[in-house]
């Protein structure tokens, strides 16, 4: 069975609390907030400030493109410092994940 992504929108309409199951992007008004290069299972929530915490379960190693509100200071997967390719103009930011559970940290 097939389960929908979860997305919640702060009042402002910027997101606040994805989930995907089995999915490769999550779009909202024809934005995608979440698209991966393969099939990935992710939870991201925002944190104090705009700080974004989850986890990225891939049977792959993936790229994973994200929208963000800003250029983040700092990304960790798996408690290390890891490479953000950021694209102003688009407020994406790709990360690369390996197979198996990863856990991310915008900040």
């Amino acid at each position: 069975m097939e389960r929908a992504p979860l997305l919640r929108l702060s009042p402002e309409g910027a997101w606040r609390r994805i989930i995907l199951h089995s999915g490769a992007h999550i779009t909202h008004n024809g934005t995608k907030l979440i698209n991966a290069s393969t099939l990935v299972t992710a939870s991201f929530e925002m944190k104090a400030g705009s700080a974004w915490r989850g986890t990225v379960s891939a049977g792959s190693q993936a790229r994973i493109a994200i929208k963000v509100e800003r250029r983040p200071r700092a990304v960790r997967i798996n408690g290390s410092v890891a490479r953000a390719d950021y694209d102003g103009s688009s407020r994406i930011i790709v990360i690369s994940v390996s197979e198996g559970i990863n856990k991310i940290e915008i900040e």
